[in-house]
């Protein structure tokens, strides 16, 4: 008589399902370990997430980020004039001889508000470009660089708050760099959120700047 090994398989599938849930949750587990990015909390209820071996520099302070990743750098108690526009963060890449950034500053109060948006023409929308564009041309001149290409000047949503999300290249020491500014405004404050990357670096830096995107988090403040 053969013996079956039907009543014991359900065993087996438990048994092996957990077998498979260890192994990629431990998967899992050294992946956050391994991460380069950390979180940062910062003044105006501002989180956002960056590579842990660039370095920061902000109000008072100039540094190399190093710190694990399960720890939070919290910069968010720094004083701040609550009566101009403030820099929240600014970072560069590393090594110094790669070119990536980001850069936060923060306005009060917004100098749209956000229910004005919604009364915005089409007309309205071209001026927009038409007065992103020449004011780029000035302050880059005035830093003494140039604009290669204005690619657009948009409203759209971002956070799910209204905002003029402006892209265009501009020259550089070692050769052009993409810029997006998105400019964010809330109830309280306005948000001028500045990403680039060297473009002969795209290839390293453009994921590293879409992650860096996709983690800002906007909280209500005050």
């Amino acid at each position: 008589m053969k013996t079956s090994f039907y009543p014991t398989s359900g065993w087996v599938r438990v048994l092996g399902c957990l077998f498979l849930y260890l192994i990629f949750s431990s998967e899992i587990s050294i992946a956050k370990q391994n991460t380069n990015f950390i979180s940062l909390k910062l003044p105006r209820n501002i989180q956002i997430q960056i590579p842990k071996e660039w370095w920061l520099l902000g109000p008072n302070h100039e540094r190399m980020i190093q710190t694990s990743v399960e720890a939070v750098l919290d910069i968010s108690g720094l004083e701040i004039n609550e009566n101009q526009k403030i820099s929240l963060i600014k970072a560069n890449s590393m090594p110094r001889s790669t070119y990536a950034a980001v850069g936060i500053s923060s306005s009060i109060p917004p100098s749209i508000m956000p229910s004005e948006f919604e009364s915005i023409s089409a007309a309205d929308r071209r001026d927009i470009k038409i007065i992103m564009k020449d004011n780029l041309e000035k302050l880059l001149s005035a830093q003494g660089l140039k604009l290669v290409q204005f690619i657009d000047a948009r409203i759209e949503k971002f956070l799910g708050y209204p905002s003029i999300i402006t892209e265009y290249r501009r020259s550089g020491t070692k050769g052009s760099v993409f810029v997006q500014v998105i400019e964010v405004f809330t109830n309280s404050q306005e948000l001028s959120i500045n990403l680039s990357y060297r473009e002969s670096e795209i290839a390293i830096w453009k994921p590293v700047i879409g992650k860096i995107r996709s983690s800002i988090v906007i909280g209500r403040w005050p």
